[in-house]
């Protein structure tokens, strides 16, 4: 059965996704999101450092990456996973409250793959996984 997006149900319910956020209300909103896409193995981190441990211990498809947290934020935690080439594949997307192109320019230069600002609404987050999905998808 294939979804509004094309994809099957099966194959949302493939993709791994950690969510590295430390606000407990945009945890619980991205979480919320994501079961409603049809995502169901959701995973979080609180900073950056917890991120790093997670991916290092499940294959996640793709991390929605703060780049604000305490003890390491999202772009050090990038470079470090960057650095790894067993997790060079690992789609990264960033969460920012920051609007500013420079921000945006950071973060891909870095090594995320895609940028999103903070309110996160359901359609800008489909819409931003659906550019990810096909590159990531297991039959």
């Amino acid at each position: 059965m294939k979804t509004m997006s094309g994809l099957s149900v099966n194959q949302k319910k493939q993709i791994k996704i950690l969510i590295a956020e430390d606000v407990k209300t945009n945890q619980i909103i991205a979480t919320r999101f994501l079961k409603k896409l049809g995502y169901e193995h959701i995973d979080i981190a609180v900073n950056g450092r917890e991120a790093i441990k997670s991916i290092n211990h499940t294959s996640y498809d793709i991390v929605l990456m703060d780049c604000m947290m305490p003890i390491m934020d999202g772009y050090e935690a990038t470079l470090q996973i960057r650095k790894s080439k067993d997790l060079s594949n690992i789609i990264i997307i960033a969460l920012t409250a920051n609007t500013y192109d420079e921000n945006r320019e950071k973060c891909l230069n870095i090594g995320m793959n895609d940028y999103m600002t903070k309110p996160v609404n359901l359609k800008k987050l489909n819409n931003t996984l659906e550019r990810w999905i096909p590159v990531v998808i297991k039959d």
